[in-house]
């Protein structure tokens, strides 16, 4: 009798075994630990994100808060969700749909297992910061809390136009001309410095890059050639070729590299570039100074709800993007 009891117990031990491997492999019973993947990456826009999905409680609804910290090295430390609007979108095989909108710092409820892309933008228009985007993973916990060093803070621009011809360095202003003959060709640099501590020219999202335009009168002058290896682009859709310089007629337009456009490099950068007279019967006078236009790059949400990165604005008559852009002169005689 007592043979068949142990064999009874054996039995009993067997099946509540049995049942509680089922239900931690299964997610099922009050209190048990839910089934976990082994992780995955995807890529998504070029960022790599980690993916564990977990079997959730039906329930469970995860309430993400994104706290946006300064992305400058020196400056960490300072939060700045008070100038940041968030809007989510659900990544789905590279197909967005819109989860909502909020402010940095408050929470917001996003689906279990989803990947997250989280779009930033200056909260009340006034170009104090920059946008960009963090994609993330959410699982099934029920808070959660990133900080992420994304911020990024707009920085006052200044430049000063030297004529360089000859291998001599001298201010060029409108007191000091450089003087090209007919047929002449002189050389000038641009040199572009950030003053606003902790803080740059441009958002980081697709890269540090700004703009450097160049208007000209193509009667006097040839187009300014870049002479530090800058690539031609096309001029922004919108940029007046008279904004700077009344004479103008034609206006050319280089991607610059504005990795070191933050105070933290005081010394700025130098941009080099020649200017031809346009013959040898045309000498060129004040009514052939170039126009120098710095344009930052902004990202903003467009018409159709899609966000981009542009220098001006597509959709409202191409208006500015970001900060106001910095303008000089090489003056001509």
């Amino acid at each position: 009798m007592k043979q068949k009891n142990m064999y009874a117990l054996i039995v009993v031990l067997v099946l509540v075994v049995g049942f509680l491997a089922g239900g931690l492999l299964m997610g099922v019973g009050d209190g048990f630990t839910f089934a976990v993947t082994e992780p995955t990456t995807q890529v998504v826009e070029g960022e790599e994100v980690i993916v564990q999905e977990v079997q959730c409680e039906s329930s469970t609804t995860p309430t993400v808060t994104l706290n946006v910290y300064d992305s400058t090295p020196d400056n960490t430390g300072t939060i700045l969700n008070s100038d940041y609007n968030v809007t989510l979108f659900a990544v789905e095989n590279g197909a967005l749909s819109l989860i909502g909108e909020t402010t940095a710092g408050t929470g917001i409820e996003v689906p279990v297992n989803t990947t997250v892309a989280a779009f930033l933008e200056d909260k009340d228009g006034t170009h104090d910061v920059y946008g960009s985007r963090k994609d993330f993973f959410v699982g099934c916990q029920e808070n959660i809390i990133k900080n992420e060093a994304i911020g990024v803070q707009d920085a006052a621009l200044s430049t000063a136009v030297y004529n360089v011809t000859g291998g001599d360095t001298t201010a060029n202003t409108a007191a000091a001309p450089t003087t090209i003959a007919a047929g002449g060709t002189a050389s000038f640099k641009v040199n572009v410095s950030t003053s606003t501590a902790n803080a740059r020219w441009g958002t980081l999202q697709e890269g540090a890059t700004a703009l450097i335009v160049l208007d000209y009168d193509e009667d006097d002058m040839k187009k300014p050639e870049s002479g530090s290896g800058l690539v031609e682009v096309p001029v922004p859709q919108g940029h007046k070729d008279t904004d700077v310089t009344a004479s103008s007629d034609q206006s050319v337009a280089y991607v610059m590299d504005a990795t070191l456009l933050s105070d933290s490099f005081t010394q700025g950068i130098d941009l080099y570039f020649t200017a031809e007279a346009a013959s040898g019967a045309t000498n060129p006078d004040t009514d052939s100074n170039i126009g120098i236009t710095i344009y930052d790059k902004e990202m903003y949400q467009n018409d159709a709800g899609v966000f981009v990165v542009g220098y001006r604005d597509m959709d409202a008559s191409y208006g500015d993007l970001g900060e106001t852009n910095q303008t000089d002169i090489f003056h001509v005689e």
